[in-house]
C-alpha cells in the first residue's frame, strides 16, 4: 500500500543553499513534490505542519564505531597505540547484549543531534557473523539509515606494538583470507538491503593490516555486490613509514598499483597523504573521511583538508568512535574541521574553507561515502525523505542572520526537534525514548562493574 505524507509550511534548505518556504510531498519514503504553492492534502494522507521548523537533509556521520559509545571519558592523554590496546581491554569478549546496548546508545545519541545516516565500522576485533549481528539488531530497531562496515584483516597490527599485558590472549589475531571473504559474503547476503535502510560495506581494518590477496579479494566482493569499500587509511605516520620500509611505496601508491583506488573507496582519516597521494584520490574519485576530533585527541596529526579540497578530493565528515571523541556530535565536527584548517600557519585567509563547505562534507560528501550520491544528503525530488526539523526559534538559530553559519558554528543539536528517515518520523524530542536508553545503560553499567572487578 502506498504511503503518502504532506509536510507543509516549512522553511526548507534547498540544494541552492537557500532557505525557502516550501511544501513537500513524500510518497513511499521519497520526496515527490517540492512546491511553493500550498499542496492540498489527499485522502488518507498524513500531514506534518512545519511552520515552526527549518527542514534540512539529515546529517551523515561517515565513520564511527558504535560499540565504543559506552567508553566516553576513558582515553585522555593516550596516543594511538595506547588507545588501541585500551580499547581491546574494554571491548574484548563482550556479550551480544552489551554490544547491542552500546549501539542503541550510539543511535539515540546521534539522532538527537540531527544525524540520520551513519557508517558503523564494527566490531572492534576481526569481524564474524555473531559479533556483528547484535549491532545490526540495534540499527534496525533505531530505524536510522546505516551502513555496516566490516573490520577485517589478515596481517598483524604491527603499527601499535606488542599485545598489552592486561590481555591474556591477542584479540587482534589475523584470520585467513578464505575465512574473511566468507564472512563478508555471508553478511552481504544476510543484511544488505539499502532500500530498507541497512547496507553492508567490506574493506580493511586498515590497508596496511591486509595482504594484497585480501585487498584484491575484498574489493572484488565489493564490485560484484555493488557495495562500498571502507576502512582506516594513513591514520598514523608509522603506517606510512612501515609501507615505505617494505617496498618504498606509500599506501596510496600500493592501492593504485593494485588498481583498487576508486570512487567505491571511502577511507577514514587520510592524515598522512603526500601531494601525489592527494592527486591520486582526486583523479580516482576516492572519498576521504575527515575525523577531526579523534585525530586531535590521539595526536596522530591533521588531515591536509585545504590541499585535498583544492585538489578536488571528495570529502566526507565523521565523529569517529565516542572513546576518541567523547561526543557523536556532527555539529561540533563541522566547526572543528574549519577551526583546524584556519589555524594552520600555512593557510592564508583566501584559502579558508567556509561553513557551506563543511555542511556539504556532512551531507553531500557523506552521501558519496554511502554510495548514495543522488538519494540522500539533499532535499530534492526523487531523494529519500531523510530530514531533520530544527526549531527555528531556538536560542542558537534566532535571530536568523545566516542559517548555515549558525548551523555550523552555533548549533550543537539543541535545536533538533524531530528527525525522519524515508518519510517516517523516528525521533521526536516530545516523545520519550528514555526507557529504551535506560535499559541499555543498565546493561552497560553492569558490564563495566564486572570488568572493573576482574
Amino acid at each position: 500500500m502506498t504511503e503518502s505524507l504532506l509536510i507543509s509550511h516549512g522553511l526548507v534548505f534547498l540544494p541552492d543553499g537557500q532557505l525557502s518556504l516550501r511544501h513537500l510531498r513524500v510518497v513511499d519514503g521519497r520526496i515527490t513534490e517540492i512546491s511553493k504553492k500550498i499542496l492540498q492534502r489527499m485522502d488518507g494522507e498524513r500531514e506534518v505542519c512545519a511552520k515552526e521548523f527549518i527542514i534540512t537533509p539529515g546529517l551523515i556521520n561517515a565513520h564511527t564505531h558504535s560499540p565504543l559509545s559506552s567508553l566516553k571519558g576513558t582515553t585522555d592523554r593516550m596516543d594511538h597505540p595506547e588507545f588501541m590496546w585500551t580499547n581491546q581491554v574494554d571491548t574484548f569478549n563482550r556479550s551480544p547484549e552489551v554490544v547491542e546496548a552500546a549501539t542503541t546508545i550510539a543511535a539515540a545519541d546521534m539522532l538527537r543531534q540531527g544525524i540520520t545516516s551513519v557508517i558503523d565500522n564494527v566490531p572492534e576485533q576481526n569481524a564474524d557473523f555473531s559479533s556483528v549481528a547484535p549491532v545490526v539488531n540495534a540499527w534496525k530497531h533505531s530505524r536510522m539509515r546505516c551502513a555496516i562496515s566490516l573490520r577485517q584483516f589478515d596481517q598483524p597490527y604491527t603499527d601499535i606494538g606488542p599485545v598489552d599485558p592486561r590481555l591474556t590472549e591477542n584479540p587482534l589475531a589475523p584470520k585467513s583470507t578464505e575465512d574473511i571473504t566468507g564472512i563478508a559474503i555471508e553478511a552481504i547476503k544476510s543484511w544488505h538491503d539499502p532500500d530498507r535502510g541497512l547496507s553492508v560495506m567490506v574493506g580493511p581494518s586498515n590497508t596496511e593490516r591486509c595482504s594484497d590477496n585480501l585487498l584484491l579479494a575484498l574489493y572484488s566482493i565489493a564490485e560484484e555486490n555493488d557495495v562500498q569499500f571502507h576502512g582506516h587509511f594513513c591514520e598514523t605516520k608509522i603506517q606510512v613509514e612501515q609501507r615505505k620500509m617494505i617496498d618504498g611505496r606509500t599506501p596510496t601508491e600500493r592501492l593504485m598499483d593494485l588498481n583498487i583506488l576508486s570512487k567505491r573507496c571511502c577511507f577514514a582519516h587520510c592524515v598522512w597523504l603526500s601531494e601525489g597521494d592527494i592527486i591520486s584520490f582526486a583523479d580516482t574519485g576516492a572519498i576521504a573521511i575527515h575525523n577531526p576530533h579523534s585525530n586531535c585527541k590521539l595526536g596522530v596529526g591533521l588531515m591536509p583538508l585545504g590541499a585535498m579540497f583544492e585538489a578536488g578530493v571528495e570529502i566526507a565528515l565523521a565523529t569517529d568512535g565516542a572513546s576518541t571523541n567523547d561526543t557523536l556530535n556532527m555539529h561540533e565536527a563541522m566547526a572543528l574541521a574549519l577551526y583546524l584548517q584556519r589555524a594552520s600557519s600555512q593557510i592564508t585567509k583566501s584559502n579558508w574553507l567556509t561553513a557551506n563547505d563543511s555542511l556539504n562534507f556532512s551531507t553531500l560528501g557523506g552521501a558519496c561515502a554511502l554510495g548514495m550520491p543522488n538519494s540522500v544528503g539533499q532535499i530534492k525530488e526523487g531523494a529519500w525523505a531523510d530530514l531533520v526539523f530544527y526549531d527555528r526559534f531556538s536560542i542558537d538559530l534566532y535571530p536568523l542572520n545566516n542559517f548555515v553559519e549558525q548551523l555550523v558554528f552555533a548549533e550543537r543539536g539543541n535545536s533538533v526537534a524531530m528527525a525522519m528517515v524515508a518519510g517516517k518520523m523516528i525521533y521526536d524530542r516530545q516523545c520519550s525514548i528514555i526507557p529504551r536508553i535506560r535499559d541499555a545503560q543498565d546493561v552497560l553499567a553492569e558490564d563495566r562493574r564486572i570488568r572493573l572487578e576482574k
